[in-house]
């Protein structure tokens, strides 16, 4: 876990920290999503999947979750898919 260090210097230094609140920016969501999907088009931007399968492994996916043992989209599956959406 990432820990903001030397306050005094922040203070020192006249800087400022500031919170990002993405909802600020609703109204830019349309041309977000369409640029990422763009991105993920062109292959600019790629992503993994870690899909687990079970309830029965809840507890230790999420512990991975937090000690940063997740690799981008993390999934845990607690039922089979239906057939007629099964890939």
């Amino acid at each position: 876990m990432h820990r903001l260090r030397n306050y005094l210097q922040l203070g020192l230094e006249r800087a400022r920290m500031e919170g990002f609140v993405f909802l600020d920016y609703l109204d830019r969501f349309p041309e977000a999503f369409g640029r990422l999907h763009e991105w993920m088009t062109q292959g600019d931007i790629v992503y993994a999947e870690d899909i687990q399968e079970g309830l029965e492994h809840a507890p230790a996916f999420l512990c991975g979750l937090f000690e940063g043992r997740n690799l981008d989209k993390q999934l845990l599956r607690i039922a089979p898919r239906p057939p007629h959406t099964q890939t």
